[in-house]
Order: C-alpha cells, then sequence, then structure tokens
C-alpha cells in the first residue's frame, strides 16, 4: 500500500500562482470584512455547538468563511466553516496571512479499537496521510510536529499523546486500509489532522490539535452513545485552553 506524492523537491519552494494575501487585498478593496485586525489566538472547532456564554461573545465577524466570532476581545472562536483538509486549510491560510499566530484546533476523531474510551482527549502530533491537502504543504505520508504551544497544552491539560489517520474518504474506510495502519499504532482516525500539521509544519507556526474520541471503527461502525458528553468535553478544553493563555 502507498500514495505517492508525484511532485519534484522543488515544488515546495515555488510560490503559487493564486496568493491568499490577493485574496485578502481584493476582499478589503471590496469591503468584504468588518474588521481591521484580529487576535492572535484562534480557537478552530469542527464542535459548533459549545454554548460559549454570551458575555464571552464580542463580535461576529464578516468575509470569513463560516462563523466566527472573537472571545473576550483575545481570542478568535471559528466554527460550521466545511468538513475536511480543504475546507480547514483555506481558513488556516487567510487567518494566518491576518496576522493570527496560534492556534487551537479541536474535532472529533474517530476510534479504531475499543481501548480508546468515547470521550477521552488527546493532543495529537503524529498523524499518518491519507489527504491530497497535506502532499501540497509536506511530502511526508507521516507526518510529525510538535511545538511550544503543543506542549504546553499537553502539560497545562494533562492530556496524553496519539497517532491520527487522517483520510479524504471517510466511506473507504476498509478493514484492510485501518488494519495497516492500526499495525502503524494509528489509534485514532480523522479528516483535517495530517494536513493541519502539515501546514503549520511549513509555516512554522504554532498549533495544537486536541482530538475527542467519538464514534468506534473496528469490525463496524458504531456512533457515539453520549453526544452531550463529547460536547461538554470540547466546550471544557477550549474554557482551560483559553485559562492558560
Amino acid at each position: 500500500m502507498s500514495f505517492i506524492n508525484p511532485f519534484e523537491p522543488g515544488f515546495y519552494k515555488e510560490k503559487s500562482i493564486l496568493n491568499i494575501k490577493d485574496i485578502i487585498e481584493w476582499k478589503r478593496k471590496n469591503n468584504l470584512y468588518n474588521f481591521d485586525t484580529l487576535p492572535k489566538v484562534a480557537v478552530i472547532s469542527m464542535v459548533s455547538q459549545l454554548s460559549l456564554p454570551k458575555r464571552l461573545i464580542n463580535k461576529k465577524l464578516k468575509g470569513l468563511s463560516g462563523k466566527h466570532y472573537v472571545l473576550n476581545k483575545q481570542v478568535l472562536f471559528s466554527y460550521e466553516f466545511g468538513i475536511g483538509s480543504p475546507a480547514i486549510i483555506a481558513l488556516l491560510e487567510e487567518l494566518t496571512a491576518l496576522g493570527v499566530t496560534k492556534f487551537l484546533y479541536i474535532g472529533y476523531a474517530g476510534r479504531l479499537n475499543t481501548t480508546i474510551n468515547e470521550a477521552a482527549c488527546f493532543i495529537v502530533n503524529k498523524a499518518f496521510s491519507l489527504c491530497g491537502t497535506s502532499f501540497f504543504y509536506n511530502n511526508e505520508s507521516f507526518i510529525s510536529y510538535s511545538n511550544n504551544l503543543s506542549d504546553k497544552v499537553k502539560s497545562e491539560l494533562n492530556l496524553s499523546e496519539k497517532i491520527i489517520l487522517s483520510t479524504d474518504a471517510p466511506y473507504r474506510e476498509t478493514l484492510s486500509v485501518l488494519d495497516f495502519y492500526k499495525r502503524k499504532k494509528a489509534t485514532l482516525i480523522d479528516m483535517e489532522t495530517a494536513s493541519i500539521l502539515a501546514f503549520f509544519k511549513q509555516n512554522n507556526t504554532e498549533v495544537a490539535c486536541v482530538l475527542i474520541a467519538s464514534d468506534l471503527i473496528e469490525s463496524s461502525w458504531i456512533p457515539p452513545k453520549n453526544i452531550k458528553l463529547l460536547r461538554k468535553r470540547a466546550k471544557n478544553i477550549v474554557n482551560q485552553f483559553i485559562a492558560i493563555l
């Protein structure tokens, strides 16, 4: 089994014809943003219904894909921007170019075996990639990237570390594919983390990826049993993250 990157090594040093800074300039000229600057810290969430207190919400932002609020005037909170690597990387490109320098990514991940408890939270700095987007930022099929923010979140929130498999094709998670990566010590699966790590590794900026174990994907699919608990864990992670800034 292989996932072949067809690009020459020099590809990663080339400038893109479509540049996010040009998009930002175009948006500013057309008054599509309702803000001048953004906070330096952003929480990027695949969990939309966190029921954050209204007192935290300062301003709803326009001009960005998805829903975006400024929390406590110091943290941007982003959600409902789409599913999968292309959606989240497009957002990260824009937010980074707009001046955000630190990111907490929080999402759900499937469990590849029953030793992982539902609603358990993990820091993820290592990912196997079956995501096409990741190969436009890093030519490795196994991506490892840790940084000061990730180390701080892992320590302060007392999180253990797991290896994840990220895929673009959730409906092609066959037994042979999963068994191959389980033998390589992957215990979680999602659609974003590998590309996120590839993006930040290329840009040399800080991100902490926190994944909450959800459904079980083993010989069959078993949906999560307690959605409310999953959302509660996500909300707690966000609040803990804000507290340690």
